[in-house]
């Protein structure tokens, strides 16, 4: 039987609670295993050279991998940071294995001065190399289908048909139990959310600045924002601000790694979330937040109006105005607040990690049925 190896790099070096990449890469993970028809098994790259066997209980290092001709290797996590990983996989290719992708934006392309001094060209010099690689690419969402094949045009690459996995937005519902959450988040009341690593572009600053005209515009008993997330690049000195500017100071709050029943919690028990980030590949928060019956004000960029195009609120990313009309429209006017999550409760269509690794697992079924009968 065909052995599907799925590679755990990006989660086992990740400190903390799995974000981002790293929680796709593990949602997506807890759900192949449980599929009767693959035989999967997962890897980890190390010593900027090879795959070795991953234990995904223990979190041991085992066995260095020998790929046998129809194999396949699933590489989903954010690889560009590990040294000799291409040529590791083009070594690995060489047996004649299959080698899946999953992308997940070109952002660094796109705004690459939201990103370290030199970090644009070493993703793209990664996502063209890794173009070059992919016998199957996954993509998550249209937007950064329709993003990768300008690429693939530009640089004259062809590759087989994207195809689009929408990711899960069940995070577990564990909010009852108060034991496991921890008391600064038990202690909040009235707040409003915002998901998503605090850095720069995930645009934070344009909800500092809507809350500093609100004040300045004699709004009261505005809720407090709450912002959670890990530090990430260039992220506007965020905290300082918080902590310095007295018209913020007691509206705005930064939690860092928290876990899923924080999470839970918080969602749970705010008024409405906000997400304005510049763009994105998915937009996760938006979707989790939807999933619990909340409303969302977020940007109108990129892949964010695909999620729920006629349950969420959208705003430009750049129009600090129109974020404050919406967010004190909704903080203030209970009647529209409730009438907006009742239609998202009633209508928002959630999507399980379950139906994500199975669209996965699919695709890799029919493209093992393919290169055999090839």
């Amino acid at each position: 039987m065909r052995t599907v190896y799925y590679d755990m790099t990006t989660v086992a070096r990740w400190q903390g609670h799995p974000t981002g990449i790293a929680r796709v890469v593990d949602k997506i993970a807890r759900e192949l295993m449980h599929i009767s028809y693959l035989n999967i098994k997962f890897i980890i790259f190390k010593d900027n050279n090879w795959f070795y066997e991953y234990d995904f209980s223990s979190k041991e290092e085992r066995n260095l991998i020998d790929f046998k001709r129809d194999d396949m290797l699933c590489s989903f996590g954010h690889n560009w940071d590990y040294p000799g990983y291409n040529k590791a996989l083009r070594d690995v290719k060489l047996k004649d294995v299959q080698i899946a992708v999953l992308f997940y934006d070109i952002i660094p392309l796109l705004f690459p001065y939201t990103f370290g001094k030199g970090f644009s060209n070493v993703y793209r010099n990664w996502l063209i190399e890794t173009l070059k690689i992919a016998d199957i690419s996954f993509a998550i969402s249209e937007s950064t289908k329709r993003d990768i094949n300008s690429v693939c045009k530009e640089e004259n690459i062809n590759i087989s048909e994207i195809q689009v996995i929408r990711l899960g937005d069940d995070i577990h519902k564990q909010e009852d139990n108060l034991k496991l959450v921890k008391d600064e988040v038990k202690s909040l009341t009235k707040f409003i959310l915002s998901v998503g690593s605090v850095e720069y572009r995930k645009n934070h600053i344009t909800l500092l600045n809507a809350y500093r005209l609100l004040v300045s515009e004699g709004k009261e008993n505005l809720p407090t924002l709450i912002i959670v997330g890990r530090e990430g690049f260039m992220n506007n000195d965020l905290v300082y601000q918080v902590e310095t500017d007295v018209v913020l100071n007691d509206k705005v709050k930064i939690l860092t790694d928290i876990s899923d029943n924080d999470l839970a919690y918080l969602y749970v028990n705010c008024m409405f979330t906000v997400y304005p980030a510049l763009y994105e590949g998915w937009g996760l928060p938006i979707a989790e937040s939807l999933m619990y019956g909340k409303q969302c004000i977020a940007s109108n960029t990129s892949s964010m109006v695909e999620i729920a195009p006629t349950l969420t609120r959208f705003v430009h990313p750049l129009d600090t105005k129109s974020w404050a009309d919406n967010i004190y429209e909704l903080t203030s006017n209970k009647a529209i607040l409730k009438n907006e999550n009742e239609k998202i409760v009633k209508n928002y269509k959630i999507t399980s990690w379950q139906e994500s690794a199975i669209k996965v697992s699919k695709s890799i079924v029919l493209s093992f049925s393919n290169s055999k009968s090839n």
